[in-house]
């Protein structure tokens, strides 16, 4: 009996073990989804501000090439958001951070300005539901 008590223990601590670390992993996870994608929302208001700029001194609304460094920039916190979304659990979450990512695909590929107009909007609000749902998942692992 003390022999099978024991294993059960230890059985039982690894497993407790196991979900520490799960939790753990998601801790960071979604706290590192929070600051890269805050950062993405605050490069595509540079990219909206360019589009409005280029239309202003043109007159025409077209794709914008963006500035060499900003398209980098905003290029390379895309991927590193999408790389994050794909460690996030909560199928549901990581779902709907794939919509808002392809919604900000069309946006900045968008070549009518009644598109980019919309989409912008949609993706404020999106970009600010995604950060609430990140945040209740954090505090789904306290």
């Amino acid at each position: 009996i003390t022999t099978w008590n024991a294993g059960r223990l230890q059985t039982a601590a690894a497993k407790a073990t196991l979900d520490d670390q799960r939790r753990a992993f998601q801790r960071e996870t979604l706290l590192s989804l929070q600051d890269k994608m805050h950062r993405y929302l605050q490069l595509l208001v540079g990219v909206r501000f360019e589009q409005l700029t280029a239309q202003a001194k043109t007159g025409l609304w077209e794709a914008v090439p963006l500035p060499e460094d900003m398209d980098r920039e905003v290029m390379d916190a895309g991927r590193e958001v999408r790389k994050v979304v794909e460690r996030v659990a909560d199928d549901v979450l990581r779902q709907q951070l794939k919509a808002l990512m392809d919604s900000i695909t069309t946006f900045m590929l968008s070549n009518h300005e009644d598109d980019a107009k919309d989409l912008y909007g949609a993706i404020v609000i999106e970009g600010a539901t995604a950060m609430e749902r990140i945040g209740e998942g954090l505090r789904a692992q306290y």
